[in-house]
């Protein structure tokens, strides 16, 4: 005896069941959802990587280096490589 009144076809029964909501690019839901459902662990897994966004780290933005410290730098790179040369002795 069947007790499935008003189904059509067979109901499935999955051990896993996922519901995602989509969301646009500024984060807002758009009302469309996605669902997925298995018996197998991995594939949810699959499943969910595929479907989920990463987070983008935001950079900070650096600054642009002044005349001076240009210059400081770029003296204490020359000092820096003289000492080398000289501890390896090559010649200039």
């Amino acid at each position: 005896m069947n007790l499935d009144i008003g189904s059509k076809g067979k109901i499935e029964k999955h051990t896993f069941e996922l519901v995602v909501e989509i969301k646009d690019n500024e984060g807002k839901p758009t009302g469309v959802k996605k669902s997925y459902g298995t018996d197998d662990a991995v594939r949810l897994h699959r499943f969910w990587l595929r479907n989920s966004g990463s987070i983008k780290k935001k950079r900070k933005k650096a600054d642009a280096a002044q005349g001076k410290d240009v210059d400081a730098a770029l003296k204490e790179v020359e000092t820096h490589t003289n000492k080398i040369r000289q501890q390896r002795k090559l010649e200039d």
